[in-house]
């Protein structure tokens, strides 16, 4: 099938499958007005007889691209019930958004399940992707009962985990943040030999300082899974953002995933 064009503002924050991106190479990209063509296709046709029924936003945890850096790399993915995904979208996203899109970009298409297996119809439906599909469970183990190590263990309960294992890689669901958030918060994101650190602040400004000495400041606003920057220059940005882990009083999560990256809050 072919595709078709539209034109695009670049927004260069990340790869189209996930590569993190540093804060300072986005603010270059940010800082360019130039316009580029993305491809978009129809969506692809689901099967009759097959079901879907995944419904929201997932991170799939990948080794990390860089061992030095310590954390793990990843992907945001987007599923409706209807059978759509989304894989790493960039420049802001919503579950609503590809509920109505008229059409898909190249990391997005339709899925369907096939027993154990995830199927995945890539954008014009031309590529399959075929996925190992399990929902992980956790025992609850007592034993050994009596004195000898060898003897028997009695499992008390066994029940499923949170998330999926999709091609073999833990996948856990994540939450937006909800539009009007506002905090004190430093977080901090370290790549290799550099680190990154964003502030924010209640009154609904940021900064941005990396290590290598590039850096930015101006306004930001959450809505769900976009962060929107306006920056002092009067560019704005929009991040593809999840929210990991504890979600305080204030309303900070404990991390977030932002543009490819993990952002973890210091402090208190």
């Amino acid at each position: 099938m072919e595709p078709t064009r539209r034109g695009v503002p670049v927004v260069m924050l990340a790869a189209v499958l996930g590569a993190a991106a540093t804060p300072e190479a986005a603010s270059a990209a940010a800082a360019t007005a130039a316009v580029t063509t993305e491809r978009v296709y129809r969506f692809a046709t689901i099967p009759a007889g097959r079901t879907a029924g995944l419904q929201g936003v997932f991170l799939r945890e990948l080794p990390p691209a860089d061992p030095a850096a310590g954390e793990s790399a990843g992907e945001l993915w987007f599923f409706t019930r209807e059978g759509r995904f989304s894989r790493s979208p960039v420049g802001g996203y919503s579950l609503d958004r590809l509920v109505a899109a008229p059409s898909a970009r190249g990391t997005e298409g339709v899925y369907w399940m096939e027993g154990d297996r995830l199927v995945l119809a890539m954008a014009g439906g031309s590529v399959l992707s075929d996925l190992s599909f399990a929902q992980p469970q956790v025992e609850h183990v007592i034993g050994p009962i009596g004195s000898s190590p060898s003897a028997p263990r009695v499992t008390l309960e066994r029940k499923q985990a949170p998330g999926y294992l999709i091609g073999g890689f833990k996948t856990l669901p994540v939450r937006g943040v909800p539009a009007g958030t506002r905090f004190d918060a430093t977080y901090a994101q370290v790549s290799g030999a550099r680190e990154h650190r964003w502030v924010f602040q209640a009154d609904g400004r940021f900064s941005r300082e990396s290590s290598a000495g590039a850096g930015a400041s101006g306004t930001y606003a959450f809505a769900e899974h976009t962060l929107t920057l306006t920056l002092s220059t009067g560019a704005t940005e929009a991040l593809t953002i999840a929210a990991e882990g504890e979600i305080d009083a204030a309303g900070r999560p404990e991390a977030m995933w932002c543009a490819g990256t993990r952002l973890r809050r210091e402090g208190r």
